[in-house]
């Protein structure tokens, strides 16, 4: 069977993803978006994530990613145990890799004490790593394990009433505002 035969798409959940990567986006142009961009913090807190997980779930856990991020915009056909407990593992291990990376960055800074010069860069570093873990843990994988624990109960779900529409509707003009203020922070930078 295909995917499209075992998933529903979910509008609110395109909107409220969509929305939130908008508002991300427009918050880091707006803010100098580059002092969040750390390419070593990121790479060690979701790649140390990454392979702990498929150490701790070396069969599923390749079917894991690519079905987590059909997840995102669609129902799973059914509640997943495994998928959830993968989930719940990661958001634990994303915790601790930014955790570890931050005291790995707080060591190198004070290792590194006779240039004054450096200490705000070093310490905005070590913030970053926790940073990223706490926004992949509570927004990602929180809401994979939900997702995966509840499945699709499309026998139990009555028709989407009109007060849905709003919310569809608020969805898209925050999207559209976040477009907005984001072409606004890049008009300001020229």
């Amino acid at each position: 069977m295909s995917v499209s035969e075992h998933r529903k798409i979910s509008i609110p959940r395109v909107v409220g993803w969509t929305g939130a990567a908008a508002l991300l986006a427009g918050t880091l142009a707006m803010s100098g978006g580059p002092v969040f961009l750390n390419f070593p913090a990121a790479m060690f807190t979701f790649g140390m994530t990454f392979f702990l997980l498929l150490a701790t779930f070396p069969n599923n856990f390749v079917r894991f990613v690519t079905d987590s991020v059909l997840t995102l915009f669609t129902l799973p056909p059914k509640a997943n145990a495994e998928f959830a407990d993968i989930a719940r593992f990661g958001s634990r291990y994303v915790i601790g890799a930014g955790i570890v990376g931050s005291v790995t960055g707080l060591v190198q800074m004070l290792h590194n004490l006779d240039d004054l010069s450096g200490i705000g860069a070093g310490m905005a570093v070590c913030v970053l790593t926790v940073l990223y873990a706490v926004i992949a843990s509570e927004f990602f994988f929180a809401f994979l394990y939900k997702a995966y624990s509840e499945g699709d109960t499309a026998g139990n779900r009555r028709p989407v009433p009109l007060t849905n529409i709003g919310i569809l509707v608020f969805g898209m003009g925050t999207l559209f505002a976040a477009c907005s203020f984001m072409m606004l922070a890049f008009s300001l930078a020229d």
